[in-house]
């Protein structure tokens, strides 16, 4: 999947952005590229299911990684 973020500005001047293709934090930091750029402020922010699915791996895979070091010292 290709990154894209997504831009939206509604009639009352609000700016909606939805980052997607872009793999856990990176998504964070693409948005904030963009606040600076535009000089905003974050009304809200809601994660992504791609960015929960990333970091639920990312989570697994530091929890094997300690293991593996656990075992390794016994």
């Amino acid at each position: 999947m290709s990154r894209r973020l997504s831009v939206s500005i509604r009639p009352d001047g609000t700016i909606a952005a939805e980052a997607s293709g872009t793999p856990g934090p990176d998504c964070l930091a693409a948005l904030e590229q963009l606040k600076a750029l535009l000089n905003a402020e974050v009304e809200a922010s809601k994660p992504t299911p791609e960015f929960a699915m990333l970091a639920e791996a990312a989570e697994v895979a530091d929890e094997a990684q300690a293991r593996q070091r656990l075992e390794g010292q016994a």
